[in-house]
């Protein structure tokens, strides 16, 4: 399935769509991502229009910028989500239904399917939680990997309706960094060696002021 990435086209293949709109408050956190390091993310938002029962909210974590594409670790899958709309935990699974929200997954990008019997009103804070921080009915042990290189990451955001018709969008810009060097065991040995010889050459040197 292709990437689900410039929201303007599917609007311009779809000129009979309700005018999509800003989704507001729009956080994602973490705002600074180590390269090729497993993250937990939390993405935050809030709807200024209903999401129909069967509709979609898309999640590029790549849509644009300059490091690179994000990856998935191994075995991630519904269960390292969680999903609450205006603060009640949803039901995940693979596939959405009557009972359950449903997780698709693709390269860098992934999208929760409502459930079929099910609207998200107007005005919903939703709140995507992804890795070990998702502890909804099990918790979560995997997660999505940083791109290998440094740069910048748009997070693209969009809900749309039982028909793919977009409603409304909504981004955050994320730097990706390299890891802080470690401060090592042989580093902080190192330094008290250094700090006690120049402890002792300094009570070396007092003594032998005394002694003159």
């Amino acid at each position: 399935m292709k990437k689900i990435a410039l929201f303007s086209i599917l609007l311009l293949l779809m000129p009979n769509l309700v005018q999509a709109g800003s989704l507001t408050g729009v956080t994602v956190s973490p705002s600074n991502y180590t390269i090729s390091t497993g993250t937990n993310i939390t993405i935050t938002f809030t709807t200024p229009q209903e999401i129909p029962a069967d509709g979609r909210i898309y999640v590029d974590l790549f849509n644009d910028g300059t490091a690179g594409t994000f990856s998935k670790e191994a075995g991630l899958d519904y269960t390292d989500y969680d999903v609450s709309v205006g603060g009640v935990d949803q039901i995940l699974a693979a596939d959405n239904s009557t009972n359950a929200m449903g997780v698709e997954q693709f390269d860098d990008w992934f999208y929760i399917h409502l459930k079929t019997n099910a609207a998200i009103p107007l005005g919903s804070e939703i709140i995507i939680q992804i890795g070990t921080n998702a502890t909804f009915g099990s918790t979560g042990d995997k997660q999505w990997i940083a791109p290998s290189s440094s740069g910048t990451a748009l997070t693209a955001i969009r809900t749309d309706d039982e028909n793919d018709g977009a409603l409304d969008s909504g981004s955050q810009w994320e730097t990706i960094s390299a890891a802080a060097p470690e401060f090592s065991d042989f580093m902080m040995i190192l330094i008290l060696v250094v700090g006690g010889m120049m402890t002792w050459k300094m009570m070396l040197q007092q003594k032998q002021n005394m002694t003159v």
